[in-house]
């Protein structure tokens, strides 16, 4: 096939000449799609962190008497550290695998977790939003491939979309319990 003609192929199975007539909901098992679910958990994890910040803040501010700048510094450091340790995580996927970079950014996010809860003063918060911030970096640039390269052809598109029906979920359900304890006191943690 000459370039042209793969330019303007629809995937690559179909430049490969190997389109298949499986029927995707009878002919894989429902272990594909526990798959997607538990390795969106990421995805879910992403959009939960960032959804709930906002809600969080307001409470966070008031105790901890934050300056607007201490207000910026705290929301912004983990996209800041989700995009330095997303440089280091595209190397440490090819090197290590996927599973284990999966892994370890669940470990990741489950410390900051735990040290932005325990959090007595604005140093420590911070230090626990960078720690989450390394966790969404590893998990974003390992859970779309994993779930890609783990999936039957037919359903790649199906799977994979799932990390990002999770980031979004992650968002709603953040909202969700950021207006349940808005007016409990320390709610946020």
């Amino acid at each position: 096939m000459e370039d042209r003609e793969c330019l303007l192929a629809r995937d690559a199975v179909e430049v490969m000449g190997e389109r298949s007539t499986k029927n995707a909901d009878t002919t894989f098992p429902k272990a594909i799609y526990l798959l997607a679910v538990f390795g969106a958990i990421g995805g879910f994890l992403f959009g939960y962190d960032t959804g709930v910040v906002s809600g969080a803040m307001i409470l966070v501010r008031e105790e901890f008497k934050l300056s607007t700048v201490w207000h910026e510094v705290i929301v912004s450091a983990t996209i800041a550290a989700a995009w330095l340790s997303a440089l280091i995580a595209g190397p440490a996927t090819d090197k290590f695998g996927r599973r284990p970079v999966i892994l370890t950014a669940s470990v990741v996010f489950a410390v900051g977790a735990v040290v932005m809860g325990a959090a007595q003063d604005k140093i420590m918060l911070l230090i626990g939003r960078i720690i989450v911030g390394i966790g969404i970096g590893f998990a974003s640039m390992s859970v779309p491939v994993y779930l890609s390269e783990s999936s039957p052809v037919e359903l790649r598109g199906r799977i994979t979309v799932t990390n990002t029906l999770f980031i979004t979920g992650g968002q709603a359900v953040a909202s969700v319990i950021c207006g349940a304890f808005s007016s409990v006191p320390e709610g946020w943690r």
